[in-house]
């Protein structure tokens, strides 16, 4: 991550803003595989891919931006982490730590104007050919969450 970051920094000059959108969902979810016979293996290449990557980024960029005393840091995480999703306990676990690591990061280096902030996109079935076989997709969507604001009508 460091040489990469290195030449960023030679091609493209300060290095801003990172945005982390990691992702590794290795391969579709199974429906045969529950979590407790998923291989040790799918839980460390999830967390390498989607929590130590970003955290190694971020690690990279934080002191350039420490000196300049601005900085933006965003962590893509996924509304799967709130809603759960079968089949996915892999994917699910790593992609909750982009919350924590956020949460700290955005404690520490704050005061010194760099912020960083986490966005759970939501999934977002789509009909078209590179979808997975129908043979691999779950049975159902997860079921969008209530409006935490209610809504008014007119009267």
């Amino acid at each position: 991550m460091k040489d990469a970051v290195e030449h960023a920094r030679r091609e493209l000059g300060p290095i801003n803003a990172l945005v982390n959108c990691a992702l590794q969902w290795p391969g579709w979810p199974d429906p045969g595989e529950l979590f407790e016979t998923a291989p040790p293996e799918r839980f460390t290449s999830s967390l390498a891919a989607n929590l130590t990557g970003p955290y190694l980024l971020a690690r990279a960029v934080v002191a350039d931006r420490r000196a300049l005393h601005w900085g933006r840091i965003v962590n893509v995480s996924t509304g799967l982490v709130e809603d759960g999703f079968p089949h996915s306990a892999p994917y699910i676990a790593a992609k909750s730590g982009p919350h924590g690591l956020t949460r700290a990061m955005s404690r520490e280096p704050a005061a010194e104007g760099i912020l960083t902030n986490v966005v759970m996109p939501g999934f977002t079935p789509a009909d078209n050919s590179s979808r997975p076989s129908s043979s691999r997709r779950p049975a159902a969507a997860p079921q969008p969450r209530a409006s935490p604001t209610p809504t008014m009508s007119p009267a």
